[in-house]
């Protein structure tokens, strides 16, 4: 039972995101609507823990839990909830500063603020690991932007949310300053 607390977090987005997808009927009030987000910001947060079929929600849930444990040394809970929001809130914000599409579902671009945020992290104890981690991503930002507006077809047809993705990862790199301290402090206990 201790080993499953120290994924109580990314458990819980993925049960919150299971449930959501099994009860849709909650998501015209969670996903980002450009003439409501700014009466209803909570679509910012809300728009990553909605999936657009089963095999979106499961690749995101496998994200989330799999980042969870490859990186547990820099995510207690409370860190990962933190990095869930810092990159939820720019994954979401990032699109609409460039004036992109508004309607985006799925916790992807959350994925790729943890997945840096670890990655930046890693960059201090090993530095060439941590850099091929980032050469790995930067590869992956450039095939998004690449194949841009192409259907994706285990998407239903719906296209890849790179501004999104490219948002989660700013937002995850500009987490590891925000929580340097947090993350010293809660870590060392």
């Amino acid at each position: 039972m201790l080993y499953l607390k120290s994924y109580l977090t990314a458990l819980s987005i993925s049960l919150i995101c299971t449930l959501l997808f099994f009860n849709s009927a909650w998501n015209d009030f969670l996903v980002i609507n450009e003439a409501e987000t700014s009466s209803q910001p909570w679509r910012l947060l809300t728009t990553h823990l909605v999936h657009l079929n089963g095999k979106h929600l499961l690749f995101n849930v496998a994200a989330i839990l799999l980042l969870n444990f490859a990186f547990k040394q820099y995510l207690s809970n409370r860190l990962l909830l933190n990095v869930v929001v810092i990159a939820g809130l720019f994954a979401s914000a990032f699109p609409l500063l460039m004036g992109a599409d508004q309607t985006f579902v799925g916790f992807s671009g959350v994925a790729y603020g943890i997945y840096v945020y670890c990655a930046v992290n890693t960059l201090k104890n090993e530095p060439k690991f941590g850099a091929a981690l980032l050469a790995l991503l930067i590869i992956k930002l450039i095939w998004d932007l690449y194949s841009a507006g192409t259907p994706v077809e285990w998407l239903d047809g719906a296209t890849i949310a790179y501004w999104s993705h490219i948002g989660g990862s700013m937002g995850g790199a500009l987490a590891v300053p925000l929580l340097r301290n947090t993350a010293s402090r809660i870590l060392k206990k």
